[in-house]
């Protein structure tokens, strides 16, 4: 005897060939979209990279500054220069980048530098407080560019007690 074989109900028929069409559309349709995405976050990037650009160099310039404020002695050139270039960097160029964090940082930095310049007592807590400052723009780096997260400290820097100004002579 020859099995004949069996044929699916003729209702089924026509719904897979329906169910198999919208898996395929749904399918297409969230490969679509993750493109789009995908496309839409290179496009923000493209557009944020003057900003990334001047904000890291900024940042760069800050660091630097602040590395020869907390080592080389006071009565040097250099650290009168550096002095300086802090300054117009905190009143101004950095203004225009920073993040709230790196902008706390630096107002406690810019605390204990004048504390630091008036009689030279806080050396460990202006350390302290580079060391945070490099923390918080490190920070503010990963997040703006979607890299990496180093989570949260406890601060080391104290909070000013005051508003700070100019830096003192």
């Amino acid at each position: 005897m020859i099995a004949i074989p069996r044929r699916p109900p003729a209702f089924l028929t026509g719904w897979w060939t329906i169910i198999v069409a919208v898996v395929v559309a749904l399918w297409a349709l969230t490969q679509f979209i993750s493109a789009k995405i995908d496309a839409a976050d290179t496009e923000r990037l493209k557009a944020q990279q003057p900003f990334l650009t001047k904000q890291l160099d900024t940042y760069s310039e800050v660091m630097k500054q602040v590395g020869i404020l907390i080592t080389v002695p006071r009565d040097r050139k250099e650290w009168v220069q550096s002095e300086e270039r802090y300054w117009q960097l905190y009143w101004s160029e950095l203004s225009v980048v920073e993040s709230p964090e790196v902008e706390g940082g630096m107002v406690r930095f810019a605390n204990q530098l004048n504390i630091f310049k008036r009689d030279g007592s806080n050396i460990d807590t202006l350390q302290n407080c580079s060391y945070e400052l490099a923390h918080y723009v490190r920070a503010s780096i990963q997040a703006r560019w979607a890299v990496g997260n180093i989570g949260t400290r406890e601060p080391l820097c104290p909070k000013p007690d005051s508003h700070v100004t100019r830096w003192m002579k």
